[in-house]
Protein backbone atom coordinates (compact mmCIF):
# COMPACT_ATOMS: atom_id res chain seq x y z
CA UNK A 1 0.00 0.00 0.00
CA UNK A 2 1.16 3.42 -0.88
CA UNK A 3 -0.01 6.80 0.87
CA UNK A 4 0.48 8.94 -2.25
CA UNK A 5 0.30 12.65 -1.18
CA UNK A 6 -0.12 16.22 -2.58
CA UNK A 7 0.75 19.27 -0.80
CA UNK A 8 1.15 23.32 -2.12
CA UNK A 9 4.67 23.83 -3.29
CA UNK A 10 4.76 26.98 -0.98
CA UNK A 11 5.32 26.37 2.58
CA UNK A 12 3.03 28.11 4.81
CA UNK A 13 2.53 28.10 8.27
CA UNK A 14 -0.60 26.57 9.73
CA UNK A 15 -1.54 27.93 12.97
CA UNK A 16 -4.10 25.49 13.97
CA UNK A 17 -2.01 22.26 14.57
CA UNK A 18 -3.41 20.68 17.74
CA UNK A 19 -3.48 17.35 19.59
CA UNK A 20 -7.11 16.69 18.95
CA UNK A 21 -6.56 17.56 15.32
CA UNK A 22 -3.49 14.88 15.09
CA UNK A 23 -5.40 12.46 16.33
CA UNK A 24 -8.35 13.14 14.09
CA UNK A 25 -5.91 12.70 11.07
CA UNK A 26 -4.62 9.92 12.58
CA UNK A 27 -7.87 8.24 12.82
CA UNK A 28 -8.81 9.44 9.52
CA UNK A 29 -5.79 7.68 7.87
CA UNK A 30 -6.07 4.77 9.41
CA UNK A 31 -9.67 3.93 8.42
CA UNK A 32 -8.64 4.91 4.99
CA UNK A 33 -5.91 2.54 4.81
CA UNK A 34 -7.80 -0.39 6.60
CA UNK A 35 -10.60 0.11 4.21
CA UNK A 36 -8.38 -0.07 1.57
CA UNK A 37 -7.31 -3.32 -0.55
CA UNK A 38 -3.86 -4.22 -0.13
CA UNK A 39 -1.99 -3.30 -3.15
CA UNK A 40 -4.45 0.34 -3.72
CA UNK A 41 -3.23 4.01 -2.81
CA UNK A 42 -4.76 6.28 -0.69
CA UNK A 43 -4.44 9.53 -1.51
CA UNK A 44 -4.08 12.74 0.43
CA UNK A 45 -4.28 16.34 -0.42
CA UNK A 46 -4.00 19.95 1.43
CA UNK A 47 -4.58 23.13 0.36
CA UNK A 48 -5.36 26.21 2.28
CA UNK A 49 -8.45 27.68 0.18
CA UNK A 50 -10.81 31.20 1.12
CA UNK A 51 -9.30 30.78 4.56
CA UNK A 52 -9.64 27.60 5.52
CA UNK A 53 -7.09 24.87 5.38
CA UNK A 54 -8.35 21.76 3.22
CA UNK A 55 -7.38 18.08 3.67
CA UNK A 56 -8.63 15.78 1.43
CA UNK A 57 -8.19 11.71 1.93
CA UNK A 58 -9.37 9.21 -0.84
CA UNK A 59 -9.60 5.35 -0.29
CA UNK A 60 -10.31 3.11 -2.74
CA UNK A 61 -12.50 0.65 -0.58
CA UNK A 62 -15.53 -0.92 -0.35
CA UNK A 63 -17.39 2.26 -0.15
CA UNK A 64 -20.55 2.91 2.07
CA UNK A 65 -24.14 3.23 1.86
CA UNK A 66 -26.05 6.36 2.48
CA UNK A 67 -27.86 4.97 5.94
CA UNK A 68 -24.03 4.56 6.52
CA UNK A 69 -22.43 7.54 6.10
CA UNK A 70 -25.30 8.79 7.90
CA UNK A 71 -24.17 6.72 11.13
CA UNK A 72 -20.29 8.05 10.76
CA UNK A 73 -19.48 9.95 13.76
CA UNK A 74 -21.89 8.14 16.49
CA UNK A 75 -20.89 5.88 19.09
CA UNK A 76 -21.35 2.21 18.45
CA UNK A 77 -20.85 2.46 15.02
CA UNK A 78 -18.48 1.01 12.76
CA UNK A 79 -18.72 0.24 9.19
CA UNK A 80 -16.13 -2.29 9.52
CA UNK A 81 -18.48 -4.75 11.48
CA UNK A 82 -16.17 -4.39 14.37
CA UNK A 83 -15.20 -1.34 16.56
CA UNK A 84 -17.13 1.16 18.54
CA UNK A 85 -16.82 4.26 15.81
CA UNK A 86 -15.45 5.99 18.51
CA UNK A 87 -12.31 7.22 16.85
CA UNK A 88 -14.63 8.61 13.94
CA UNK A 89 -16.08 10.20 16.73
CA UNK A 90 -13.27 11.50 18.30
CA UNK A 91 -12.44 13.04 14.84
CA UNK A 92 -16.08 15.15 13.93
CA UNK A 93 -15.45 16.59 17.30
CA UNK A 94 -11.64 17.66 16.86
CA UNK A 95 -13.32 19.09 13.39
CA UNK A 96 -16.11 20.77 14.91
CA UNK A 97 -14.26 22.13 18.12
CA UNK A 98 -11.84 23.79 15.51
CA UNK A 99 -14.81 25.99 13.95
CA UNK A 100 -14.84 23.34 11.00
CA UNK A 101 -16.39 20.69 9.50
CA UNK A 102 -16.25 17.26 8.30
CA UNK A 103 -17.56 16.35 4.32
CA UNK A 104 -17.88 12.19 3.06
CA UNK A 105 -18.61 11.27 0.09
CA UNK A 106 -19.24 7.63 -0.42
CA UNK A 107 -20.62 5.11 -3.42
CA UNK A 108 -20.95 1.60 -2.24
CA UNK A 109 -18.67 -0.32 -4.15
CA UNK A 110 -15.92 2.67 -5.24
CA UNK A 111 -14.16 4.13 -2.41
CA UNK A 112 -14.80 7.05 -0.14
CA UNK A 113 -13.69 10.21 0.35
CA UNK A 114 -13.44 12.26 2.94
CA UNK A 115 -12.62 16.22 3.32
CA UNK A 116 -12.10 18.45 6.50
CA UNK A 117 -12.80 22.10 6.16
CA UNK A 118 -10.80 23.77 9.34
CA UNK A 119 -10.82 27.94 9.23
CA UNK A 120 -7.65 29.28 9.69
CA UNK A 121 -8.88 32.61 11.21
CA UNK A 122 -12.40 33.30 12.59
CA UNK A 123 -14.79 32.51 16.04
CA UNK A 124 -12.98 31.17 19.09
CA UNK A 125 -13.30 27.26 19.44
CA UNK A 126 -16.33 26.00 20.76
CA UNK A 127 -17.49 22.91 22.91
CA UNK A 128 -20.99 22.72 20.80
CA UNK A 129 -21.22 20.15 18.07
CA UNK A 130 -24.46 20.84 15.95
CA UNK A 131 -27.45 18.71 15.91
CA UNK A 132 -27.88 16.25 13.49
CA UNK A 133 -25.90 14.06 11.36
CA UNK A 134 -22.45 14.91 12.00
CA UNK A 135 -21.54 14.57 8.41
Amino acid sequence: MRIATEFPENEQEIPIVSEQLSAALTELLKNAVQASPEGEDVSVSLRVEDGSLIIHITDQGSGMSRDQINRLGKLVFSSRGYGTGLGLAIAVRAVYLHGGRLLCESSEGEGTAIQLEIPLSGPPVTSRIPDGPAL
